[in-house]
C-alpha cells in the first residue's frame, strides 16, 4: 500500500492532496465573504439626500426677507418662477442681526448652498462681501392660501435636514436639532403619507414672529395646526398651535 503523503511546513510546494482542498475551501470562503458583504450592504439605510458645500462661497442676489421667516428671493426672468432660499449664519445659528436689520431690500452677498431637492438654503457669507442695494424693482405675487390644517409630522432642523447632517432625523440625531432650533435655525415639518411620499413644511409665526415651538421636540412626532400656504418654492404653516404626539 503506498503510503499517503506528507506536508512538511517549510518544504515549497504542498502535495497535490492537500492542495485542491485547500484551494477549493477558499474559494468558497471568498464567495461566501462577497455574498455576505452584498446582503449586509443591501440591509444598510440609504443616506440622507442633501448638499452642503461647506466652504464655497459664491455671489447671490435677491429680496431679503423675514416673513415668513429669513430668506431671499431669487425670480428666474426666464421661466417666472420664484425660488426661496432659506437663511442662516454660521454653525447652528440663525443671519446676522444686522443683515436681516435690511429686510426688504435687494441684497448681494457671499453665500454657501444647502440644498436638497426643491428646497434650498444660504449660509450668508462675510459681512464685507454684503452689498444693499435698495428696494426691489418689482413686488413679489401673494402666496397661494391652502386653508387652515392640522398636519402631524417630524419636528426638524431645516439646516440639517437640507443637507448639512447626516442622518438629520429620528431619535439619532435629535440632540443636534435641539440645538440648532434654539440657534435660530429655521424648524419644519417633516410629513410622510401612507405611501411613502416626504413633504417639509415649513413652520412660522405671524407676522414674521418665530414659530411657537418647543426646540425640544425637535425629532419627535408632533400635531402643528395654522393656515398652509404655498411661497414660491416654499410651503409654509403659520403655525397657531403645536403639541407633541404622546405614544
Amino acid at each position: 500500500m503506498k503510503p499517503k503523503s506528507f506536508y512538511i511546513g517549510y518544504l515549497p510546494s504542498v502535495p497535490r492532496e492537500y492542495a485542491k482542498p485547500t484551494w477549493v475551501a477558499a474559494c468558497l470562503m471568498a464567495l461566501f465573504l462577497i455574498a455576505a458583504m452584498g446582503m449586509l450592504a443591501a440591509s444598510q439605510e440609504v443616506a440622507d439626500a442633501g448638499t452642503y458645500e461647506f466652504g464655497v462661497l459664491k455671489p447671490r442676489e435677491g429680496f431679503l426677507r423675514t416673513d415668513p421667516v429669513p430668506m431671499l428671493t431669487v425670480g428666474d426672468q426666464r421661466t417666472g418662477s420664484i425660488n426661496n432660499y432659506l437663511l442662516v449664519g454660521a454653525t447652528k445659528e440663525g443671519p446676522p442681526a444686522e443683515f436681516l436689520a435690511r429686510a426688504g431690500e435687494q441684497v448681494r452677498f457671499d453665500g454657501t448652498l444647502v440644498r436638497r431637492g426643491s428646497q434650498l438654503m444660504l449660509e450668508v457669507g462675510p459681512a464685507e462681501s454684503w452689498q444693499f442695494l435698495g428696494a426691489p424693482s418689482s413686488l413679489l405675487p401673494p402666496p397661494k392660501q391652502l386653508g387652515t390644517m392640522t398636519l402631524r409630522g417630524e419636528l426638524i432642523d431645516t439646516k440639517c435636514f437640507f443637507g448639512a447632517m447626516r442622518p438629520a432625523v429620528g431619535k439619532i440625531h435629535r440632540g443636534c436639532a435641539v440645538r440648532c432650533l434654539s440657534g435660530g435655525i429655521p424648524p419644519a415639518l417633516r410629513v410622510v403619507d401612507d405611501a411613502g411620499n416626504e413633504s417639509i413644511v415649513l413652520l412660522a409665526g405671524r407676522s414674521g414672529t418665530p414659530a411657537p415651538v418647543n426646540p425640544e421636540w425637535a425629532g419627535l412626532f408632533i400635531d402643528a395646526t395654522g393656515p398652509v400656504e404655498v411661497d414660491g418654492n416654499t410651503v409654509v404653516m403659520r403655525l397657531d398651535v403645536a403639541r407633541p404626539v404622546r405614544k
